[in-house]
């Protein structure tokens, strides 16, 4: 999609800006075919998917190395934070699904406009368990313990 064609729907709606959202949620990708508010919201469904699952990952390990590793990175005052995050992901996550179930360009334009608010502080909160997760990797793992739980 180009600027030019969400630019009216912008003023109408009064949505963010396109280089904002594009730079968020990769809008530019989105062929410009039928409800383009839709397929935003789409777009930004994509992307709680994203975190969605590696936050289900970290908390539910499967027998992934990679997954019960990172689990044990996290203390579980830590984990409870976490939930509360994966509540709002997932909050955000099904109000999308349902705005696509009505495919409403109203409804449509308000998620658009409320998510993106939401965006900046569910993605700070995001970048610090990430980059605690990727700390983690850092960290010696000559613990007995930790290495007889991965065997």
């Amino acid at each position: 999609m180009e600027e030019k064609a969400y630019s009216d729907l912008q003023r109408k709606h009064k949505l963010p800006g396109f280089k904002e959202l594009d730079q968020e949620f990769d809008i530019s990708e989105i062929e410009c075919k039928g409800n383009v508010l839709r397929q935003i919201v789409r777009k930004m469904c994509e992307r709680l998917e994203q975190y969605i699952k590696l936050i289900d990952a970290v908390t539910h390990p499967e027998a992934i190395t990679s997954n019960l590793y990172e689990s044990t990175a996290l203390k579980d005052e830590e984990k409870i934070r976490l939930f509360e995050l994966y509540k709002k992901l997932m909050f955000w996550h099904r109000s999308a699904i349902l705005v696509d179930l009505n495919n409403s360009e109203q409804e449509s334009a308000t998620y658009i406009k409320d998510f993106f608010k939401e965006w900046q502080s569910l993605k700070s909160e995001l970048g610090i368990v990430i980059e605690k997760l990727k700390k983690s990797w850092r960290k010696e793992t000559g613990d007995k313990e930790t290495l007889e739980y991965f065997g």
